[in-house]
């Protein structure tokens, strides 16, 4: 598995969810979509590690 990718891509979900907590906290609405695509893509990573 490629470490660094993975690392990556958690920054990411984190900052990501960090946006969405925010958004439903101020506006009572967000969008995960792009949240959603971030663990689609670390669940296709460690699923092609196996």
């Amino acid at each position: 598995m490629n470490t660094l990718e993975l690392t990556t891509l958690l920054h990411e979900l984190i900052s990501e969810q960090n946006k969405c907590d925010s958004q439903l906290y101020f506006e009572k609405n967000t969008n995960f979509d792009k949240r959603d695509g971030i663990i689609k893509k670390i669940l296709d990573l460690n699923n092609a590690a196996q």
